[in-house]
């Protein structure tokens, strides 16, 4: 689905879009969106976990602040898990060496976590 169209940006206000549920016009209001636009107001409101909404509707620089986080998380991300190649490629060498056992004792937990460390990312 995240491959649909969603609606436009900005979003127009709920009053807006809203009907009443009820032929009562004092009835409570509802509004019809689109699984595309459903979808993208979960992950938002997910994304949003813990950020009161009056922080979001009047910090206009939140979202670029979000995407610049991003953006420095994500370079972090790939210069972690090269250099955790790296250390598991120097590992696998040191321990087809002379002494396997003292090897994996001395790099065992190191090894154990770095190997989760890359699956984790390269299974997203």
């Amino acid at each position: 689905m995240s491959a649909q169209k969603h609606m436009q940006e900005p979003w127009p206000y709920f009053v807006d879009i809203a009907t009443t549920m009820t032929p009562d016009p004092e009835g409570p209001l509802a509004a019809i969106i689109s699984p595309e636009d459903y979808m993208r107001a979960r992950a938002c409101v997910n994304a949003c976990a813990g950020i009161a909404t009056s922080d979001l509707e009047t910090k206009p620089l939140f979202s670029d602040r979000v995407v610049v986080m991003h953006h420095e998380v994500s370079k972090q991300r790939d210069e972690l898990l090269a250099a955790l190649k790296e250390y598991i490629d120097a590992l696998d060498e040191t321990v087809q060496g002379d002494d396997h056992v003292s090897a994996m004792i001395r790099y065992g937990e190191a090894d154990k976590q770095a190997r989760a460390a890359i699956a984790k990312v390269e299974s997203k």
